[in-house]
């Protein structure tokens, strides 16, 4: 699956009926026939990802762009890959993040 960004006429039909609206472009994922559909997470999804795991790996990834820091204080060659892996997932989600920020404030300045 592929991530998108999902048009504000693309907005869920629930949502509208109970006046929910965006600011912007919703982040969305690529269904089957390649159309942008949104996320649809419960509570329960969101509280299921609040792990130890995911606690440390945002706290990693948090010194490593403040600090440049990994956690055997030398190389990559040197780290676990557990530990590569997760900054590379981590990282690619900000700039995804950062990229769908601008996108939406450009968006704005045209209209």
């Amino acid at each position: 699956m592929k991530a998108g960004l999902l048009s504000m006429n693309d907005q869920p039909e629930a949502d509208k009926i109970l006046g929910i609206t965006y600011e912007g472009d919703l982040r969305g994922i690529e269904d089957e026939k390649g159309v942008i559909v949104p996320l649809e997470l419960s509570w329960e999804d969101i509280t299921n990802c609040r792990t130890d795991f995911l606690s440390i790996a945002f706290s990693l990834y948090s010194d490593w762009v403040v600090f440049k820091v990994l956690p055997n204080g030398k190389g990559t060659r040197d780290e676990r890959p557990t530990v590569l892996e997760a900054l590379k997932i981590l990282t690619s989600e900000d700039n995804q993040w950062q990229c769908w920020e601008m996108e939406k404030q450009h968006g704005k300045e045209r209209t």
